[in-house]
């Protein structure tokens, strides 16, 4: 009996927890009610069809619900944006948008909508007391069906964005993202590196274009330097702001080849995008979690408990992180001397991000500061680089000794 208490209280949990689970068991009583009915009743209610006539006012009734649930969608939608820059900021507005089904709903409203008035119009062409053709009812009864099934999960995740601890998970969820996305880089089997002293005759490295450094592909830019047996550096990290022209590192090669250097092949590797792209971009999700507790702590909001409930996930986000070999990288050819380096924030300064706002307005209050040293300790038991682990000591450093409150008790 232990699994089905276990499973008894998961179950009771999900309910609570999760919007669509009771929707879904409604919409799979209605259907195992509808399939147990069948087609019982007498032979005239088994013989009755539906007249075009008839169709059309239902199609009718249909587009009308169409059009309906889509304006509550919006206003719905409207209230949802408005409650997320409000309480967690205009960062965490654009992951709401890039993760919400909003977009899905609306297209699912077009395709029905679409659908129903093609279907009552084509109607038209036929004997209005003619049975109708069965097949465009079916059509759109199943189409609305998908549609309000995505209804229902579109006001789950409004009401999720509606707490916290469900933003906060959102937050951490894509920065774990970004994560993996960096670790298929193969920037893991290259293995960290630094940034080497520029030499004096290196040529400098600029931006093709003005944005955002999204990706440098490392390999490619290898292949162009290995003719050359050149060394290259991109010093700007990325996800950085970079406007044209502007230095994002350097190249050296040997002696009176300076000239040969294929300025247009290497920005062509460099890629600089109009937006930032957050699926590599792992600093954005962390600063929309950092953005959630400063406005928590702020003389306006003044709600520490929600800044102690965004720590919490950032204790878990860095303990997940490590394994994923971060900061910069290099890729090098033995044969010819060529080498790659591109810079990149390293797990300390994720460290430095996460936490040097939060301690400057929120140490002062006790549940905070002892949220920072429980992180603190998290910190301290993983396995970091010497240089990870002196960001770490600085933050240790930065926390208050003493504010007049015991906060290592429970």
């Amino acid at each position: 009996m232990h699994w089905f208490r276990w499973l008894l209280r998961r179950l009771r949990n999900a309910a609570r927890e999760n919007g669509w689970l009771v929707p879904l068991l409604g919409g799979l009583l209605g259907l195992a009610f509808a399939l147990a009915i069948g087609t019982r009743g007498d032979s005239a209610a088994r013989g009755w069809t539906v007249t075009v006539d008839r169709s059309r006012d239902t199609l009718f009734g249909m587009l009308t619900l169409v059009f309906t649930s889509m304006s509550i969608v919006l206003a719905l939608a409207s209230v949802a944006a408005q409650n997320v820059v409000g309480r967690f900021g205009s960062r965490t507005l654009r992951l709401y948008l890039r993760r919400s089904p909003e977009r899905w709903l609306i297209g699912s409203f077009a395709l029905t909508a679409a659908f129903i008035m093609s279907q009552q119009f084509q109607l038209r062409t036929l004997d209005p007391d003619d049975p109708a053709p069965a097949i465009g009812m079916v059509v759109s009864v199943v189409l609305l069906v998908v549609t309000s099934c995505i209804v229902v999960s579109y006001i789950s995740t409004i009401v999720r964005w509606f707490r916290v601890d469900r933003a906060a998970i959102v937050l951490r969820r894509a920065v774990l993202e970004a994560v993996r996305a960096v670790a298929r880089t193969g920037r893991t089997e290259n293995g960290p590196a630094n940034i080497p002293e520029r030499p004096s005759s290196a040529a400098d490295l600029v931006a093709p274009r003005s944005g955002y450094l999204a990706e440098v592909d490392a390999e490619g830019l290898l292949s162009v330097c290995r003719p050359l047996g050149a060394a290259v550096a991109i010093t700007e990290p990325l996800g950085s702001a970079v406007v044209e022209s502007q230095t994002i590192g350097w190249i050296a090669v040997p002696e009176g080849a300076i000239g040969s250097i294929p300025r247009r092949r290497i920005a062509e590797v460099v890629d600089v995008s109009v937006t930032r792209e957050l699926g590599r971009y792992i600093e954005y999700g962390l600063v929309g979690m950092v953005d959630i507790a400063v406005i928590a702590l702020s003389p306006a909001v003044n709600d520490p408990n929600t800044a102690v409930e965004v720590i919490e996930e950032i204790a878990m986000l860095l303990r997940s992180i490590p394994p994923t070999e971060m900061g910069a990288y290099r890729v090098s050819d033995d044969d010819t001397g060529a080498s790659v380096v591109v810079a990149a924030r390293s797990f300390g300064e994720l460290v430095d991000l996460a936490t040097t706002q939060i301690v400057l307005y929120g140490a002062d209050d006790p549940m905070v500061l002892r949220s920072l040293r429980l992180l603190s300790d998290s910190l301290r038991i993983q396995t970091l680089s010497d240089e990870d682990r002196r960001h770490v000591a600085r933050f240790e450093r930065s926390l208050p000794a003493d504010n007049g409150f015991d906060t290592t008790a429970d």
